[in-house]
């Protein structure tokens, strides 16, 4: 085990204290007064036959957390048993529970006084620390900072039956009874990881209180001008600064006033699209002049100023490359790393001079992962980005080696303050399982080892068993995530939780033997193939067990994500089980879908990194000619195809492409944005030299138009890819 630090796991429960007796005699009396205490043992009734018989008395009902807690555990019961519990405050503050002991009345005057009290109160010094007592008399909730106390009662709601482990509402379990009680009970608890956060663009009440019941208390914030600050702690969750933000700090209008701070590229100062959104900015700034750094903090400055309640703040570069070359900027620092820190560190210490209880946030990557050798502010928290690691192998392994490096390196130079940004979003298909619980239950004990802060993945998990784990093993990294798996699947579908247990261990056990993230559909059918008929069975023998809506519906959703890796084996195959004929291609609505006629009708545009574009008149799959996107600096291009206006909006339409990746191309994008709806993407690929047809079916649209968009944007890294063969028909 670890030694003890800060943020440090779960402290001991007082019911695991040891004890001792001097003899076996004394021993066995203990055994038997243990076993007397548990059958006499009465639960604490918090409703009794739908009435009321309990009231929750709040310690400090002027601090907003500890009434939240309060109203969370008022209203969940309502739900519950339809029995409102009364909440009383005035009495409590006048020091009633300095004097009270089991079995006093409460201070008030009616039926009230007949009723138990569930005490919430702040103890502690750890935030999100809480302690939680069961009695038959009584209930004690004591947490800490913004959080304690909440956490206290989603324990104990847990205890009652409470179960919510992802966003979504049919995931959210609240059993219905009359009466409500529970067992006695001794529960002290705190967090191991500080940093518990989410990155999800809803900002309503449904998140927040989801985040709290799974007690994760930092959300992922765009720059801080874009922020609802009526939500800042609501239900224990902070906003958590981590975005891109230069544009933020300095703004198009500042560098159209003054063009020499924009950054020099290739001997020209690049300027932004002034008409688009600051977001879209993607280079940098020349840091190296001083009135840009007055500027930038001095806006920062300003910003806190105006909104004292803010606790994070970001520093981290705008997306993208464009680092400045200016002779200034290289004796700034050697490299982008070096310029980038001895930036972050001197903004960092103006901030820190301003006010020290503010966190900056900056990550390490893309083009300054390095540590620098100069020491950084106590104020500075560094993320430490996986941009392309390998989630079906622990970090531990070979595959994962840079990541591993770069992280060990980074949380030796600074314990505790270095973090975990996952970009699942770059390594998976958005929407589609990702099934690597086991993979990320090791990740997180070597996260405890590091000492880190925490973790924050971008974009919320597509799979409700990930969320579940997420969150208990951000608080607990020793749990075991076996155990943690059967009771979610005991929670989640009751009778039919054998086969679900079944299927998802099915589901994880081959993402190992598989060794792939599921980032192309060559990877997710070379996935999924061995498993599919035995996955499939194993949902259907659930849902046959399924015995309530709920359950049913759950596992449909399951069934619904299973069927989209199944579907992969029909919609990518190597070209010689091609399915299309020659009376297709004489029906496509894509006039130039086979690059007979060259470039003709067909645009190519590359928004960064350097392509060339071409028509081949040889190797192609189909004719004599095919179209060829050949890396030169990696980035984002495309070949665009659009069909003729008139497309019949009341018909579904298929697509068709072959493709073929050449000299250590990885993959290929393929993009279809069907009129009046969002962009579809499909990674493909690798092929590995021979042709490959990819399909896509029940195309709906809501206009009487398709673009088509052969793309090559962040994969490949390098090589060329073969296009050849682009159909559109309506499905008949």
């Amino acid at each position: 085990m670890p030694a003890q630090r800060n943020f440090d796991g779960e402290a001991p429960s007082l019911r695991n204290q040891p004890f001792f007796f001097p003899t076996m005699n004394r021993l066995f009396y203990a055994l038997i007064v243990f076993v007397c205490s548990i059958a006499l043992a009465e639960p604490f009734v918090l409703v009794e036959g739908g009435v009321p018989a309990a009231a929750i008395v709040v310690g400090r009902w002027n601090d907003r957390n500890t009434a939240t807690a309060a109203m969370q555990l008022r209203d969940y019961v309502l739900q519950m048993t339809d029995a409102e519990l009364p909440i009383l405050t005035s009495a409590y503050d006048n020091g009633f529970l300095s004097k009270w002991k089991p079995g006093d009345q409460l201070p008030a005057v009616g039926d009230l006084k007949d009723l138990k009290p569930i005490f919430l109160d702040y103890a502690f010094s750890t935030d999100g620390e809480y302690s939680l007592t069961v009695a038959p008399t009584h209930i004690r909730i004591d947490g800490h900072g913004i959080s304690g106390a909440l956490y206290g009662v989603d324990a104990l709601l847990e205890r009652l039956g409470v179960f919510w482990p992802h966003p979504d509402r049919l995931w959210r379990e609240i059993p219905k009874c009359q009466t409500l009680s529970v067992e006695e009970c001794e529960e002290h608890s705190k967090p191991f990881f500080r940093i518990r956060a989410v990155h999800h663009h809803q900002s309503d009440t449904a998140l927040f209180a989801w985040m709290g019941l799974n007690r994760l208390n930092y959300r992922l914030q765009n720059p801080p001008g874009w922020y609802d600050t009526g939500m800042q702690g609501k239900y224990g969750v902070e906003p958590f600064y981590i975005s891109h933000s230069w544009h933020f700090w300095v703004p198009p209008k500042e560098l159209q006033e003054h063009p020499e701070w924009n950054p020099l590229v290739k001997g020209e100062r690049l300027t932004p699209d002034f008409d688009r959104n600051p977001s879209l900015i993607h280079h940098q700034l020349c840091i190296s002049n001083p009135e840009v750094r007055k500027c930038f903090i001095g806006n920062i400055i300003k910003y806190l100023k105006e909104n004292p309640q803010m606790r994070t703040i970001p520093l981290e570069a705008n997306d993208g490359d464009g680092w400045c070359e200016c002779d200034a900027c290289k004796a700034y620092g050697a490299t982008v790393s070096e310029q980038f820190f001895r930036f972050a560190a001197e903004a960092a210490e103006a901030i820190r001079q301003f006010d020290p209880t503010v966190i900056v946030l900056c990550l390490s990557y893309g083009a300054h992962t390095e540590l620098p050798d100069f020491p950084l502010p106590e104020n500075l928290c560094f993320g430490i980005v996986y941009n392309r690691r390998n989630y079906a192998r622990p970090l531990t392994d070979e595959s994962n080696r840079p990541y591993y490096e770069q992280l060990t390196k980074w949380a030796k130079a600074y314990p505790g303050r270095v973090y975990i940004y996952e970009l699942w979003l770059k390594t998976h298909f958005v929407g589609w399982p990702h099934p690597y619980a086991k993979v990320f239950a090791e990740d997180i004990k070597l996260y405890r080892d590091l000492n880190l802060a925490g973790l924050c993945p971008e974009g919320i998990h597509p799979s409700p068993l990930q969320e579940y784990l997420r969150g208990k093993l951000a608080w607990n990294p020793d749990l075991d995530w076996k155990e943690l798996l059967k009771e979610f699947c005991a929670k989640m579908f009751w009778n039919a939780a054998e086969p679900m247990e079944q299927y998802y261990l099915l589901t994880e056990e081959r993402m190992v033997e598989h060794g792939e993230n599921l980032l192309d559909m060559t990877s997710i059918s070379n996935y999924i193939a061995p498993i599919d008929h035995q996955a499939a069975d194993l949902l259907d023998q659930a849902a046959a067990r399924a015995d309530n809506p709920r359950v049913s519906a759950r596992i449909a959703f399951e069934k619904s994500q299973l069927k989209k890796l199944h579907e992969v084996l029909e919609q990518w195959m190597p070209c010689t089980q091609d399915i299309v004929t020659e009376q297709m291609r004489a029906e496509n609505l894509l006039t130039n879908g086979d690059f007979e006629a060259g470039m003709e009708g067909i645009g190519c545009d590359t928004r960064r990194g350097e392509y060339r574009f071409k028509v081949l008149d040889d190797n192609a799959y189909h004719g004599k000619k095919c179209g060829e996107s050949t890396v030169v600096e990696q980035g984002w291009a495309r070949m665009v195809m659009s069909a003729p206006k008139g497309l019949d909006t009341s018909k579904k339409y298929a697509l068709y492409c072959a493709v073929k990746t050449l000299d250590g191309a990885d993959g290929a994008n393929f993009w279809f944005i069907p009129g009046g709806r969002d962009a579809q993407l499909y990674t493909l690929g690798p092929t590995n030299g021979e042709w490959y047809r990819a399909v896509f079916r029940n195309i709906e649209i809501r206009e009487d138009e398709m673009v088509v968009l052969l793309t090559v944007h962040d994969v490949p890294t390098k090589g060329r890819v073969l296009w050849d063969d682009v159909i559109l028909l309506p499905e008949k």
